[in-house]
């Protein structure tokens, strides 16, 4: 069990992709929007975790979720004593408040991409359904009539 596990559910896109009447995960550039926020939050965390021999900051990982049933992020540290880590005369543990003051900060640009991102899939995906005009046979550019 990891000394630290912090979920991040991102309800909204989950809300937005299911408005649409669909059920599906995220596409590939969708999951390429999710990793980019994801690292540019893990990257803040690791630079506001202090270092001694740098164990706990580079203990910090990110599991994405991509599927139908759950968008997000889990944030995990393995190191055994990252729950006992605190600031100088604060006994609360750092990650307590160090994770949603990160995700505060990125919180309105990470959602504001990513569902500017989910919409772009959409109307791809609309797009791509729509049918297509067909000319009638023996009036196409490859069609020959044989007799």
């Amino acid at each position: 069990m990891p000394g630290i596990l912090y979920p991040v559910r991102l309800m909204s896109i989950e809300l937005q992709i299911r408005a649409t009447g669909r059920v599906r995960g995220l596409s590939a550039i969708e999951i390429g929007a999710l990793r980019y926020w994801s690292d540019v939050i893990m990257e803040d965390i690791e630079d506001g975790t202090p270092v001694d021999t740098g164990f706990l900051r580079d203990s910090w990982e990110v599991e994405l979720h991509t599927g139908a049933d759950l968008i997000g992020f889990d944030i995990i540290n393995d190191a055994d004593y990252a729950d006992f880590v605190h600031p100088k005369g604060d006994p609360a543990p750092l990650w307590t408040t160090l994770i949603p003051e990160v995700i505060a900060r990125h919180r309105t640009d990470m959602l504001r991409d990513l569902s500017a991102t989910v919409r772009r899939t959409e109307e791809a995906m609309q797009r791509a359904a729509r049918p297509i005009d067909v000319l009638p046979a023996g009036r196409g550019m490859f069609s020959r009539r044989f007799a």
